[in-house]
């Protein structure tokens, strides 16, 4: 952040941070604690595929979100160990946020930290900077307690965020994959207007051959209290109209779509994927289609993640559909951040969550402004090159001010 309070147009370029620590260095180095920090690092790092052990078969596997993912742990002096450099004291955690826009602390509590500890003391320090006015909800903070001794451990202002057992994350086997996905949905939340949100997945499916699968991922939904679900059977209610609550909760939410055998023979099924295409809301698609051989495409799903879980595997689904929200949720604060470095201005902007031409027309022909006004088109990534010259002359048509490019186009 600049001395003004506002964000240097670098730092805007990294809208999150995020800093793993624990007391000490094996809760970080030795099995639980190392499953977590691998599961918190794949989920916004991405990997090329599940392990063949299947160690890792419940964490995420995709492309990197950009998102840089520190772990610390005290040295211990006794072992003549140096020093780490981590931000200690208030100024350093100050000089940390000047190099990002949000700052997100997952603490490892083990053995009932006291609060005139180190460890204790920095967290507090974090807590208490946490809460000030003037960092506008820009640092987060999530206590994993990893044993009993933990969760009653007493920290002054540290009791202002609320512990987490590791307990409540279910079996020991997915503990690791469940806590990448909660802390894929809390930076979500800090990131937003809302930071004690919960984000909301849309099952779209065709009840004759996608109930059974749509249930089981309702109620894998359900069994995560951080999460909400859009149901179409719960959500919409007597003498509502259904039509406006269904485009609705496209909108506001991550769109997971079941695509089986019959669902694009059902016209609800294909206005729900035309809504996430117009909206350019975040969207995975889940391949069930048991056909050797597949027909032309007919819906807009280019620009979507697919996945398949032949294995039955949930969980998949549920990493592709947060990371696709935080992709999204990460370009959009980085758009802000660069309004409030003066790169851009909120009225002359437009954004394109989706390098999608038909995501980008629709977007284009929905704008009420002048214009003239216009003056940039933000996209997350670039167009790919057969399609750039399409997009750049699609943007001059409607605003013949306006230059169409990533956030990095204009800041570098």
């Amino acid at each position: 952040m600049t001395e003004a309070g506002k964000p240097s147009p670098i730092a805007a370029l990294t809208p999150l941070k995020i800093l793993i620590v624990a007391e000490k260095q094996e809760t970080l180095m030795t099995d639980p604690g190392r499953s977590y920090v691998t599961a918190i690092q794949r989920a916004f790092q991405g990997g090329i595929s599940e392990s063949p052990d299947g160690t890792e078969k419940y964490y995420a596997v995709g492309d990197e979100l950009g998102v840089e993912v520190q772990k610390v742990c005290w040295p211990d002096r006794n072992a003549g160990q140096a020093r780490i450099p981590l931000a200690r004291e208030p100024d350093e955690i100050t000089r940390l946020l000047q190099s990002c826009g949000h700052l997100f602390v997952v603490a490892f509590l083990k053995d009932g930290p006291r609060l005139e500890s180190e460890f204790g003391k920095w967290l507090n320090t974090v807590a208490q900077l946490a809460l000030q006015p003037d960092n506008n909800g820009r640092i987060g903070l999530l206590p994993i307690a990893l044993d009993t001794d933990s969760e009653g451990a007493q920290l002054d202002q540290f009791n202002e965020f609320q512990r987490m057992p590791i307990s409540e994350l279910g079996e020991y086997a997915l503990r690791a994959g469940y806590l990448g996905l909660l802390v894929l949905q809390r930076t979500w939340s800090l990131l937003s207007d809302d930071p004690d949100g919960r984000m909301k997945l849309f099952i779209s499916h065709a009840k004759k051959d996608g109930a059974p699968i749509a249930m089981a991922l309702k109620s894998q939904i359900e069994s995560l209290r951080w999460l909400q679900r859009f149901y179409d059977a719960c959500d919409i209610l007597p003498g509502t109209q259904w039509r406006r609550v269904l485009r609705n909760g496209v909108r506001d939410s991550v769109v997971a779509v079941l695509r089986t055998d019959i669902y694009e023979q059902r016209p609800w099924c294909v206005q729900e994927i035309q809504w996430a295409e117009e909206f350019g809301c975040p969207a995975v698609v889940v391949d069930l289609r048991s056909a050797t051989t597949m027909p032309r495409e007919v819906l807009p799903v280019a620009g979507m993640v697919t996945v398949r879980i032949s294995d039955g595997n949930l969980v998949r689904i549920l990493n592709a559909a947060l990371r696709e929200a935080m992709r999204v949720r990460l370009f959009r604060r980085t758009i802000r951040l660069l309004e409030a470095a003066n790169v851009l201005t909120a009225e002359g902007t437009i954004i394109v969550p989706r390098p999608s031409v038909s995501t980008l027309g629709l977007i284009c022909e929905g704008v009420t402004t002048s214009p003239e006004k216009i003056r940039w088109v933000v996209v997350p990534e670039p167009f790919r090159e057969y399609l750039r010259l399409p997009a750049e002359r699609l943007v001059r048509a409607y605003f013949p001010n306006a230059k169409l490019g990533t956030p990095r186009d204009f800041v570098i």
